[in-house]
Formats: structure tokens, C-alpha cells, sequence
């Protein structure tokens, strides 16, 4: 690895290990190259660079390699975010709805990335009933009458006690495609059974789907932040630029799970973050 890489909006991708079995990658990174992720320089390149023209020097083009400086940045200071769509408000952003049908995967869907929201209201009240999705694709939001329950993963728990409640309603993230291997066909969305205590609820054709791919933001009705929001939302900030922009990057580190949108567009998926990446870069042109 020479140039370290962003893999923007949800094209991260994913490995199949032994434990965890499923595994994201990251959206950024730079493998300690000799170029960071910004295609700054770094030691490691002028120890590269240094070696060849030691044992190589035909190949160093003096007049070339002058031109390599590094970037500018500018920090343009806290977003303050302010205004907030709200789960189930989120479903307003569908490129696709459909109901009274199976529970269709992603790829039956004809979608790639991004979310999927299942949802099914019951004639009656289930009461602390409890939730078992084995083979969840790949995070799974629970949400009981519009109201955050708890979540799944491939990693995580199998299953959920449910508070009381008539609405279940799945937002299903599909967190990148595993690129490589045996593995290559990785179905996303809800794959085999759910059950309901005893009660197998997935073979019914009474489900309403909404696909959520979020390529853009720029369409949703925000309201006025007054309360801590909850997952499934999207949150919006200002900030101005004054003079030429410059790269800059984002610091998530009060953040654990999310998506990154920059005038509406999906930049990145910030993955469930780790304790060593907690900022991402982005390019003037951004």
C-alpha cells in the first residue's frame, strides 16, 4: 500500500474472519503508507524515496518530485447541530415503497447500499415477547410502536426481550459487502427466520418495506432540535467557508455509529468506531 484510501459513502466493504466471522472495514484509512489518506508525505516516503535513488537513481526525476508538497488544511471549528428528522421520519428520504409482501433482501429489492425499514402491525399486543433474528444482515435497528428497542449485529446478540407493543418496525443497515472469497454472495437484509417467542413471523406477506439507500439528504423536512435524538435519526449542522476551501477533516470522536453527509451527499460510513480512527478526511472538493 503506497497511498492511503477513502472509501466513500458505503463502499467500505467487509472481510470474512474466524471470530468475529463478519467484519466491516473501515471507510478510512492509510495502512501506515508512505502517503497518508490526504496524500501527505511522510517518513516512510522519503526513506522510499531516498533508497531508490541510492540503489536506483535513473529512475528519480528530480524536477518532478520538487513539485511534491503536502496539502492545506484549515480547521473551520464545532458544527452545532440544530435541526433533526427524526425516526420513523427518516422514511420520508424512500426511494421505494412497498406493502403487504415478504420480507424481501436487498438484492430482491434491486438496491445496494444503504437501509432497509421492515415493518408489520399486529392485530394484538405482544407483552415482553422475546425477538430472536439469527442471521441478521448486518445491523439491525428495533423499534416497538416508532420507539428505539435495541439492536442486532452478526457479532452481537441473537436476541431482544421487546417491551409491550403492536408495531415492530426492523431498520436494517447493510454494512458493507464482504469482496473476497467464498463469501462473495452476502445477501443483505433480513436472511432466513425471525420469531416472535415460539411464532415464526418472517414467512408472511404482510410486511411493508421502505428502501433507504440515503445517496442524498437534501430532500428531507428537518425540524428543530429540542431533545437528545435517538438512532435512526439524521442530524444537521452549518458551518461557512470563507475564502478558498481547503481539506479538512471531520472528528467524530463524540460519536460511536453513523453516517457522514456533506451538502446532502453520503460521504461516509463511519462504521462502529474504533479507538485509533476517530477522524476522517475530506478533500476541498468535497
Amino acid at each position: 500500500m503506497f497511498f492511503g484510501g477513502t472509501n466513500f459513502a458505503f463502499y467500505n466493504g467487509a472481510n470474512m474472519a474466524t471470530e468475529p466471522k463478519y467484519q466491516p472495514d473501515p471507510t478510512s484509512y492509510d495502512y501506515d503508507a508512505p502517503l497518508t489518506e490526504c496524500g501527505d508525505t511522510t517518513q516512510k516516503y522519503y526513506a522510499v524515496r531516498n533508497a531508490i535513488k541510492k540503489h536506483r537513481p535513473h529512475l528519480i526525476d528530480e524536477h518532478l518530485l520538487s513539485k511534491v508538497v503536502n496539502s492545506t488544511k484549515q480547521s473551520y471549528g464545532k458544527v452545532k447541530f440544530n435541526q433533526v428528522l427524526d425516526y420513523p421520519g427518516i422514511k420520508s428520504l424512500a426511494t421505494k415503497q412497498i406493502n403487504n409482501v415478504p420480507l424481501f433482501t436487498f438484492e430482491e429489492l434491486q438496491q445496494d447500499y444503504g437501509f432497509v425499514l421492515y415493518e408489520k402491525t399486529y392485530s394484538n399486543y405482544y407483552h415482553n415477547v422475546e425477538l430472536e433474528i439469527p442471521e441478521p444482515r448486518d445491523m439491525v435497528y428495533v423499534f416497538t410502536d416508532d420507539k428505539y428497542a435495541g439492536k442486532f449485529t452478526g457479532v452481537l446478540n441473537k436476541k431482544l426481550v421487546l417491551p409491550s407493543f403492536r408495531k415492530l418496525g426492523l431498520l436494517v443497515e447493510n454494512m458493507g459487502r464482504i469482496n473476497y472469497g467464498h463469501f462473495l454472495h452476502d445477501y443483505k437484509g433480513i436472511v432466513g427466520e425471525i420469531k416472535l417467542g415460539e411464532e415464526e413471523v418472517s414467512k408472511g406477506i404482510d410486511w411493508n418495506i421502505w428502501s433507504l439507500p440515503l445517496n442524498n439528504t437534501n430532500l428531507a423536512q428537518f425540524e428543530v432540535l429540542k431533545t437528545n435524538p435517538g438512532p435512526g435519526s439524521i442530524l444537521r449542522g452549518e458551518f461557512t467557508i470563507h475564502g478558498k476551501p481547503a481539506d479538512t477533516w471531520v472528528n467524530m470522536s463524540r460519536f460511536s455509529k453513523g453516517v457522514i453527509f456533506i451538502n446532502g451527499r453520503n460521504m461516509a460510513d463511519t462504521g462502529q468506531l474504533l479507538d485509533h480512527r476517530k477522524t476522517f478526511t475530506f478533500l476541498q472538493s468535497s
